[in-house]
């Protein structure tokens, strides 16, 4: 190995940079400090200083060390207070169980909510009871209709008349109450389009207002005036709408599960007084 000197001091010299070539011997000897520092290969090779002691994680630097702890496993340095946060060892922690409590009651709305759920659950198996005891068709739609006027101003029956050769399918007031002096005769016929047609078509409950012109008209026939709002439930025996229960200035919360039961029920009351009455 050889070095290059070039030295830009001396004046008395041509000018231009004088070199000269020295070996690493030479290079040793003219400067000292040089002799003392290690080579590139010594320290590439650093020794690596560790406890041998088996801490579960090896030497430093071939894993990786937990976070936010101070210093590695295996030093001698165990009594120094590090600045560190501790972290707990979650596998030697015992498990926290807190006492079993009693739910939360919640709002007083939720709880009030709650309990007319209840009630209108234990009134729907009545009603059923009811129905099931039922003898004939006018009590099975006076059940309804009472079921009904305990929670809306006015409640009552639509009864269906199917359509024949000589004329279309109808709809027609059967009962109401509170009963009115004098019953209207006023139809609503079902070969045309409208919301009543739709629950009658569909064998869905429908709770709402009356879009359609002809579904007001006949509403105010019959009822005096459209309400705002009204509760409409089919009654199906084996898939055919005989009736429509209707229920309007709704007075308290109702649950449209439990009035659909009830009206399932009235379609199988009135299917077992069919086949009573045609023996079979």
């Amino acid at each position: 190995m050889r070095a290059v000197i070039v030295d830009e001091d001396d004046d008395s010299l041509p000018l231009g940079p004088r070199t000269s070539e020295m070996t690493a011997q030479e290079l040793d000897e003219a400067i000292p400090e040089r002799a003392g520092e290690q080579s590139s290969e010594q320290l590439l090779r650093r020794r690596i200083e560790y406890d041998p002691v088996d801490d579960g994680w090896g030497p430093p630097g071939t894993t990786i060390p937990p976070p936010l702890l101070g210093a590695i496993p295996g030093t001698e340095d165990d009594d120094h207070e590090s600045g560190a946060i501790p972290m707990p060892n979650v596998d030697s922690s015992p498990l926290l169980v807190s006492p079993a409590s009693l739910p939360s009651t919640g709002e007083p709305a939720g709880r009030s909510l709650a309990r007319a759920l209840e009630d209108a659950t234990v009134r729907a198996i009545e009603v059923i009871r009811e129905l099931e005891r039922a003898r004939s068709r006018d009590e099975v739609i006076d059940v309804m209709v009472s079921h009904l006027a305990e929670s809306h101003h006015r409640a009552g029956f639509f009864a269906t008349r199917h359509a024949t050769a000589r004329a279309p399918g109808e709809l027609a007031l059967f009962a109401v109450t509170p009963r009115p002096t004098v019953m209207p005769a006023a139809t609503l016929r079902l070969d045309r389009p409208s919301t009543l047609q739709d629950v009658i078509g569909t064998r869905l409950p429908y709770r709402g207002p009356m879009h359609d012109e002809a579904s007001r008209a006949f509403l105010i026939a019959t009822l005096g005036a459209c309400p705002a709002e009204i509760l409409l439930v089919p009654v199906a025996v084996r898939e055919r709408v005989v009736g429509v229960v209707f229920g309007e200035h709704r007075m308290r919360h109702t649950f449209d599960d439990q009035l659909a039961l009830s009206a399932r029920a009235a379609g199988m009351a009135l299917e077992r007084i069919l086949r009573a009455r045609r023996g079979g």
